[in-house]
């Protein structure tokens, strides 16, 4: 769970509850990442977001909008999975920003600020959703006002927005599992799981590593919005997936 005492209070200022009902009702990631936009903009000024869910090999692109054609691919290229501000998230820490992350006396060096600077953008931000204690996802946003700072209030708001965010992701990407058939190779590991095999049954069965393995159990859970391997063999039971 998320350390709430890293915020200075746990009042819900800017941040309505009628905005978390709107995330929460979210059907469609279209859908929610408009609503989180929305958002931001009253919250921040800025109305640029990405999400992404977390994966091994780097971020994941789910929705963005109101960022300039070529930035996202740049940026992607550039940090990708060594992005010091996702790697900056945690328990302690499920918000922060470019100058938490960098310093303020190193925030101008920052290669990641140059690009943000070189693309129009000033301080950026992004917070963490999660799936039980496993990491889900990232929200992010820039400002293109060079002299904007993110106050710890508003940091505050994008923690309760990350979590709304997070419940409404979990319930889509869950839905969008459960109605479409996985992958082949994904499903053969899908099914060994139900089956009760370990990982290393699984590579030598299906001729990967264990590396490999592992990353499709993490796809999984992800996918279906899950932390451990029991409640991943219930979702698959329940679902259409493996059909």
């Amino acid at each position: 769970m998320y350390d709430q005492r890293h915020f200075d209070s746990p009042r819900l200022t800017g941040l309505l509850a009628q905005d978390l009902v709107e995330i929460l009702d979210c059907e469609t990631l279209p859908e929610l990442g408009t609503v989180c936009q929305n958002v931001l903009y009253r919250l921040t000024g800025s109305d640029a977001i990405g999400i992404y869910l977390t994966r091994k090999t780097g971020p994941h692109l789910l929705f963005s909008n109101a960022v300039p054609d070529g930035f996202l691919e740049e940026y992607s290229s550039l940090f990708g999975p060594t992005d010091p501000l996702i790697r900056n998230l945690g328990n302690h820490s499920p918000v922060t920003d470019a100058t938490s992350s960098f310093g303020a006396d190193k925030l101008k060096t920052a290669p990641q600020y140059e690009l943000l600077r070189s693309w129009g953008f000033g301080e950026c931000m992004c917070g963490l959703m999660r799936s039980g204690s496993a990491r889900l996802g990232v929200i992010y946003t820039a400002t293109r006002d060079t002299r904007h700072r993110y106050s710890s209030e508003t940091k505050q708001q994008m923690y309760y927005l990350c979590q709304g965010a997070s419940s409404a992701l979990r319930a889509i990407l869950r839905e969008d599992a459960e109605t479409h058939p996985l992958p082949p190779q994904l499903g053969r590991v899908a099914k060994l799981i139900c089956d009760g095999r370990s990982n290393k049954e699984i590579a030598r069965q299906c001729d990967l590593s264990e590396h490999t393995v592992k990353e499709y159990v993490q796809t999984l859970f992800a996918r279906f919005g899950v932390d451990n391997r029991t409640a991943l063999a219930v979702r698959l039971v329940r679902s259409r997936a493996l059909n």
